[in-house]
């Protein structure tokens, strides 16, 4: 639905409507998507969502920190997701730790702080309360002094191997 409304408003700004040529083929996707849900289904979800945020602000108040993985296994190779077939799937096989995230609009960041045999970084996600950014950052801070990351490529990056 939020695309629908993003395009809308290019549609609006651009005095002209906008085609498949205009956009991206995921946004184009996720817009038709969107055209399908109705208004009342859009506010059945909306309301659902602000009642998981609200669930999700009480959780906090005995917690600093939730920490997770990002994806439930490696990633995925380059284009696997972009299968009209089976990508759509894999996202959401692959994405169970950070959506819920999104929608509470907490603030959460990943960090690389395992290099798999593939020589891919692992990303561990660490969420905190509403309003916490400057916890997490402090963190970040003493993880990445910990275990310094800033200068690490995988051997697969152009130049590096």
């Amino acid at each position: 639905m939020q695309n629908v409304v993003m395009l809308s408003g290019l549609e609006e700004a651009l005095g002209r409507h906008m085609s498949r040529a205009d956009v991206e083929g995921d946004t184009w996707a996720l817009m038709n998507i969107g055209l399908e849900v109705s208004g009342a289904q859009y506010v059945s979800a909306l309301e659902w969502c602000h009642a998981w945020t609200r669930r999700l602000a009480a959780w906090w108040a005995d917690r600093d920190v939730l920490v997770s993985p990002i994806m439930a296994e490696p990633p995925p190779r380059l284009g696997e997701l972009r299968n009209p077939e089976t990508g759509r799937g894999r996202l959401g096989d692959l994405l169970q730790f950070t959506p819920q995230f999104n929608v509470t609009g907490q603030p959460a960041m990943s960090v690389p702080l395992h290099w798999a045999a593939s020589d891919l970084p692992v990303g561990v996600q660490f969420v905190g309360a509403h309003a916490c950014e400057e916890m997490l950052l402090s963190l970040a801070g003493q993880l990445e002094r910990a275990a310094p990351w800033a200068g690490r490529m995988p051997s697969l990056w152009p130049g590096t191997g």
